[in-house]
């Protein structure tokens, strides 16, 4: 076991001893080592300082209109969802910097994103922006124009179109965000089973992000922050290759290896903590059982 994941394991386990006593649910992740913002606050409260949530560095900074809703935002595709949202009546901007030891986005621990937004009106738009961390890396930036397109790009190169939109007013969209060697790849409101990008630019080798910023029109919601080492880190949906459990964020390939880390996992997964193997139904179901093994001899083979 690395470094990354012994970490991990221990966060879980003392999580899991500490929530028990307040009946917090340990099922939507929330006592990951990954950053996790669900804005778990009273409603009411300015953005500005607030410091909850697990794998971040400093409290937000935020412009005086960003404050905490009533209600948190859901999608079908996400996690289970907590706490009340952050929303603002004028615009903001709301920045936050991950935990540089455990949150940093990269290519090589946390390279998987997702958070959810929504706009009261179809014609206002937001950018949210993964400011370069020093003069390396250039910014990631997601600009959701008015009345729904939505666009890519890094640095100054050239932008990206995702070719699925945002939704109108008062419907929350999901964004997934996966970072490689070469390329940022982006999703907007995907379906099982998570298919090509919507929108992909080229990146130089070993991108990596230390904050997030949301720069909202008025009227707009955010919500669900999440980092993670695996897509099923930030969202229900599988893979192309759901099969492909071995080694950890898979090979491409299903063969012996993966039906091993099945036989190995077997039997019913400890709660809060990671659930290698339980890949069947779409989304696991807490247990590693003849479903998953099924599966992979089914998937057998390079993945498509």
């Amino acid at each position: 076991m690395n470094s990354h994941n012994l970490f991990n394991r221990l966060t879980q386990i003392a999580c899991f001893g500490t929530l028990a006593s307040v009946s917090i649910p340990i099922a939507n992740r929330s006592c990951r080592a990954d950053a996790y913002e669900g804005f778990a606050y009273s409603s009411s409260l300015l953005v500005n300082g607030l410091a909850g949530g697990v794998g971040w560095g400093p409290p937000w900074t935020a412009d005086f209109p960003a404050s905490t809703g009533f209600f948190t935002l859901a999608h079908a595709s996400a996690l289970p969802s907590t706490g009340v949202a952050a929303r603002t009546n004028f615009s903001a901007t709301a920045v936050r910097e991950f935990d540089h030891l455990i949150g940093d986005l990269d290519t090589v621990e946390r390279d998987w994103l997702s958070f959810m937004i929504e706009r009261d009106a179809d014609n206002t738009g937001m950018v949210i922006e993964l400011p370069g961390a020093g003069q390396q890396v250039g910014a990631c930036t997601i600009t959701v124009f008015p009345f729904g397109t939505v666009q890519l790009q890094y640095n100054f190169g050239p932008p990206s179109v995702s070719t699925s939109s945002a939704s109108g007013g008062f419907i929350t969209d999901f964004f997934l965000v996966h970072l490689t060697n070469t390329s940022i790849d982006l999703w907007v409101n995907p379906v099982a089973p998570l298919g090509s990008p919507h929108a992909s630019v080229a990146v130089p080798p070993s991108v990596h992000y230390e904050a997030i910023q949301f720069t909202l029109d008025i009227a707009q919601t955010f919500d669900e922050i999440r980092t993670g080492e695996e897509l099923s880190d930030v969202s229900i949906l599988e893979g192309p290759c759901p099969g492909d459990v071995d080694p950890a964020g898979g090979d491409g390939v299903v063969n012996v290896g993966d039906l091993l880390t099945i036989i190995g996992n077997w039997g019913r997964c400890l709660p809060g903590a990671p659930c290698i193997g339980d890949v069947a139904p779409p989304g696991g179901n807490g247990v590693v059982n003849v479903e998953d093994l099924l599966l992979v001899i089914s998937e057998w083979g390079a993945c498509q």
